[in-house]
């Protein structure tokens, strides 16, 4: 079996249909979904797009179905070589790489969010997903715009930036002038990966040192630094920098391509990190979990 990485997906990887019908064939996710979700998380047949939910919900919920997608994998005995995570995809994959038990993973999820929610900020700031346009280009429209921020970067030609929401309509306007292919607003109650996180950073970091931690199994991979993470001092540096620095996802995938990965298994129920993964590297194999179906056939693919 080739080395394979498990890679895990941020907030915005809630599903369009509930789990229930995404994975009908596999009844042991709902139980081991609702197992670890407890309140945290919204139920199993009310976490969908169409459902009410605010950030937190979301991101409790995309970090415990993600997780026992990885966990369902592990059972029948996959067993990944490295891991990482996309933006708040990094406390799965933790989890995974046996950094922290997966309840304190959840409660690291929400300690976060906490912390951000206290950082006041001056106005609304809105972020705006650009697709066909390059990091340089996506800058010189913010400052056209009136300033703003790269957030994430997925791959060449597609980035997710923060701005002033007064200031959005004019930079989706000077995006789609310069060629941009697709611009969407994203559902966020506030901006991530930005540098007015900083002190909710070291305020997350003053309250990771007092959570126990085990150095990773295997080398983990935050989305934000394509450098391996091997001990706890790292990990904690990496959860805490995460919540304000921009995500370079094309570096981290790259990263974990070079650690000698080739499978990637993409434990998304939505299939969006496929998607960007496939376009990062077309000469790995990208396996998908969005659905029984595809969950099935990453099984059958781990095991032969």
């Amino acid at each position: 079996m080739e080395p394979v990485a498990f890679l895990y997906p941020g907030q915005g990887a809630v599903p369009e249909t509930p789990p229930e019908r995404l994975y009908p064939a596999h009844p042991e996710i709902a139980e081991a979904y609702t197992a670890l979700a407890g309140r945290s998380a919204p139920p199993y047949a009310a976490f969908h797009q169409a459902a009410p939910m605010d950030d937190l919900a979301a991101q409790c919920g995309v970090y415990t179905l993600s997780h026992v997608l990885g966990d369902h994998l592990r059972r029948l005995g996959a067993r990944p070589s490295v891991t990482a995570g996309y933006s708040s995809g990094l406390y799965a994959a933790a989890v995974a790489a046996g950094a922290f038990p997966p309840p304190e993973g959840l409660a690291l999820v929400r300690t976060a969010h906490d912390l951000m929610a206290r950082r006041p900020t001056p106005e609304p700031f809105a972020m705006v997903a650009v697709v066909g346009l390059t990091e340089a280009e996506a800058e010189a429209a913010l400052a056209a715009a009136g300033g703003g921020w790269i957030s994430l970067v997925n791959n060449a030609r597609q980035v997710i930036v923060s701005l002033p929401a007064r200031a959005a309509g004019a930079f989706e306007a000077a995006v789609l002038a310069a060629g941009a292919l697709r611009v969407q607003r994203l559902p966020f109650q506030r901006a991530y990966h930005t540098p007015d996180l900083e002190p909710a950073g070291a305020a997350f970091l003053a309250h990771l040192e007092g959570v126990p931690a085990r150095p990773p199994d295997v080398p983990l991979f935050a989305g934000h630094d394509p450098t391996p993470l091997t001990g706890t001092r790292a990990v904690r540096r990496a959860l805490a920098d995460q919540l304000w620095q921009p995500v370079r996802w094309d570096r981290t995938v790259r990263a974990v391509i070079s650690a000698g990965a080739r499978l990637l298994v993409c434990l998304d129920p939505t299939d969006t990190l496929a998607r960007m993964v496939r376009w990062i590297d077309r000469r790995v194999e990208v396996l998908g979990t969005a659905g029984s179906d595809a969950l099935e056939a990453a099984a059958r693919r781990l095991s032969a």
